[in-house]
């Protein structure tokens, strides 16, 4: 049997964007999802390299999909 790694209901995700879309004043950041709001209260607290690690290491995006700009890797 296959893990679940993505929610199928994708309506927390769709209410965030339309939020962040329509606003007057929108945010900088609009968390959704279990977790999401420990993880931006954590990069307000860590250094920029420590939190740039943390997010890029629980990344949902599998890392053969990820852009070589994301990925970290260098081109040679």
């Amino acid at each position: 049997a296959s893990v679940q790694q993505h929610p199928k209901d994708l309506t927390p995700v769709i209410r965030c964007i339309r939020s962040g879309l329509l606003s007057k004043r929108p945010r900088e950041r609009f968390p959704c999802g279990t977790g999401a709001e420990i993880l931006i209260n954590l990069q307000s607290v860590l250094p920029v390299w420590a939190a740039d690690y943390l997010a890029s290491s629980i990344s949902i995006v599998p890392k053969h999909l990820r852009p070589d700009a994301l990925s970290g890797a260098k081109k040679t």
